[in-house]
Order: C-alpha cells, then sequence, then structure tokens
C-alpha cells in the first residue's frame, strides 16, 4: 500500500466508526418504536422523520459506492436535522419526544460520516 492510499484508508476507517454508531443507534430506535406503533398513538410525523433519514443515508451510500463525497446526502440529512425538535413533533406525548430524541444521535453520525464536523452535525439540530 502506497502513501497516496493512507489517507483515504483512514478517512474509510473513521466513517466506519460513524456508520457503526448510526446502526447501533438505529437499532435501539427500532426496539423503542414498536410500543408506540402498537398503542393508540399517533406516529405519522416520526414515520415522516425516518424515512427522510432513510433517504439521506441511502444517497450517502450511493454517493459514497460512486466515489462522491456525499454532498447530495448530506443536505438531506442537514434538512432533517432542523426538524428534529421534540416539543414541535411530539408535543405532549413522551413517547413520541423520546423517539425524536433518538433519531438525533444517528442523524448526526451519519452528518458526520457524510463529511460534516462534530459541531457542525450538532449545529443542524434544534437547540434544546
Amino acid at each position: 500500500m502506497g502513501r497516496i492510499h493512507r489517507g483515504e484508508l483512514a478517512r474509510l476507517e473513521d466513517q466506519a466508526v460513524l456508520v457503526d454508531r448510526v446502526m447501533r443507534s438505529v437499532r435501539v430506535l427500532a426496539r423503542r418504536v414498536l410500543p408506540v406503533v402498537e398503542g393508540d398513538h399517533d406516529v405519522h410525523p416520526v414515520a415522516e422523520l425516518v424515512e427522510g433519514f432513510s433517504s439521506g443515508v441511502r444517497l450517502l451510500a450511493s454517493d459514497f459506492g460512486s466515489g462522491g463525497d456525499g454532498a447530495r446526502g448530506r443536505e438531506l440529512l442537514t434538512a432533517l436535522a432542523a426538524q428534529l425538535d421534540p416539543r414541535t413533533v411530539g408535543e405532549g406525548d413522551w413517547q413520541v419526544q423520546s423517539l425524536v430524541m433518538l433519531l438525533r444521535s444517528p442523524v448526526v453520525d451519519a452528518l458526520e460520516a457524510s463529511g460534516a464536523g462534530p459541531g457542525e452535525a450538532r449545529e443542524a439540530l434544534p437547540e434544546l
């Protein structure tokens, strides 16, 4: 392996750590969603947010798979992050609010994996 590839390998290793964090967070979210979905709660807004997250991650995967920089996925995830305010999405429903809170972490990790800095990724979220 030449020196030319070391930087790329280091970047891929950093992304792999962040993607692993995303997967762990999503598993927690998936476990918590079931009781809310089975109840009488309206989770439609949360479902839309999860779908937006899924779309952003698919764009990242497509970009990275084709050698891109992840800008399309980063843009979509940044717009999604701005919507992750549990006070407005889950107003009056602590279970929905907790799902929104759980979604914030994988969105930040995915933003970082897309190339955003840690501060930039966190600043994309509404302040609590």
